[in-house]
């Protein structure tokens, strides 16, 4: 199957009928509970208005590093739950890069409708910096820890 002539539909509903038919409930728990998690915790965060964040962020365009590192965290969950299925790490993190942005995107849209939010596009380009750089540090690490061809 060619990765960039699938659907994310399709890559979706045959991550289902593999675990389905494997029998591996356990590894949708185990791969896909944390990202979805995490994905809840920012769209919670992200409901809270009139965010007073502590003294320590105290500086000009303080909440793009906290963008940053929130999405490099997304990045770095999608990627390790994307992996399982698909073992090219390269499309993995393209793959994950993409869904990542694609959540910063409707998170942002979503904070339009939040009293004392804003929506901008520099955060979501520091939404999508983060998601890359989260999925490359899951390579980075996946091979100093475990070697090219294991999984982490």
């Amino acid at each position: 199957m060619k990765f960039w002539r699938t659907s994310p539909l399709k890559i979706l509903a045959n991550i289902k009928c593999d675990v389905v038919r494997r029998g591996r409930s356990y590894r949708v728990f185990r791969y896909w509970l944390p990202l979805l998690s995490y994905a809840w915790l920012i769209f919670h965060l992200s409901s809270i208005s009139h965010v007073e964040l502590p003294s320590v962020f105290d500086f000009p365009n303080s909440d793009k590093v906290i963008h940053f590192f929130e999405y490099g965290g997304l990045g770095f969950l999608c990627v390790r739950a994307i992996r399982f299925r698909y073992r090219d790490i390269r499309q993995a993190e393209i793959l994950a890069f993409f869904l990542c942005l694609l959540y910063g995107a409707t998170d942002e849209i979503h904070q339009l409708f939040v009293p004392g939010r804003n929506s901008s596009l520099t955060d979501l380009l520091a939404d999508g910096i983060g998601a890359a750089v989260g999925a490359i540090f899951y390579f980075i690490l996946r091979k100093q820890l475990y070697g090219k061809n294991s999984s982490l």
